[in-house]
């Protein structure tokens, strides 16, 4: 009878600016038994919650909500992998680049979740960096029609929002050092080749960073943040 790990649940999460692969990549590897993958909730709250499309402050912060609302319920079970479609650094990284105003206040509520220990920090971050220094592709040309994108994003100089969006992400993990996340950027081309390949080593990391997770856990070795420090 195989044993259960009650707890013990790596938290990883992938990032990056928009059209980068993300949903893709974690609707694959839902495949194996140890992943559960949850999605980002911009559709969900552009669909459910019409109210909040506009303005756009408004739609971040219900995306943040609803982000730390599903990162609060407490994971129990067999050992296993949450992989999170974005999460809670991607939205700060959002209302960085947005609203200043609105990313202060959001960043120190987070803090107070993370010292409260109401929300656990994510064991592992993979970033889907971009290289567009040859120009946008076929293929991001396409993701770019989608409407939301279109209402949430500046579509037209796509090649500024990945420069943006990677600038203001190192920015906001580096107010949230002392949780000792590892993050690792994977760059590729917006070509399918390119960003199978990309796939294919992220889930590499992936699954090397489970397994040795698992051992140790099962060997009582834990991983210790230090609590808000109030430098957020």
């Amino acid at each position: 009878m195989q044993k259960i790990y009650r707890g013990l649940i790596v938290k990883i999460c992938i990032s990056g600016p928009a059209c980068s692969g993300k949903s893709h990549f974690i609707n694959k590897m839902k495949d194996k038994s140890f992943v559960t993958g949850y999605p980002e909730f911009s559709r969900k709250v552009w669909s459910d919650f019409p109210e909040y499309r506009t303005p756009l402050k408004a739609f971040r912060k219900k995306i943040c909500e609803l982000q730390t609302d599903l990162e609060s319920i407490p994971l129990i079970g067999r050992y296993s992998c949450g992989i999170h479609d974005r999460g809670i650094m991607d939205n700060l990284t959002f209302l960085y680049m947005q609203d200043e105003e609105l990313f202060e206040k959001e960043i120190r509520r987070i803090a107070r979740l993370y010292d409260s220990g109401n929300i656990t920090p994510y064991d592992l971050i993979i970033y889907f960096d971009l290289d567009i220094t040859r120009g946008i592709t076929p293929l991001i040309k396409k993701a770019l029609d989608d409407p939301l994108r279109g209402a949430t994003i500046d579509v037209k100089n796509y090649a500024s929002h990945v420069v943006q969006f990677r600038n203001a992400f190192i920015e906001v993990k580096n107010r949230f050092n002392y949780l000792n996340t590892d993050v690792k950027f994977i760059i590729a081309r917006p070509t399918a080749a390119d960003m199978d390949k990309r796939n294919e080593l992220a889930e590499h990391f992936i699954v090397n960073f489970f397994e040795r997770s698992e051992k140790n856990a099962k060997s009582g070795i834990k991983r210790i943040f230090r609590p808000f420090s109030g430098n957020v």
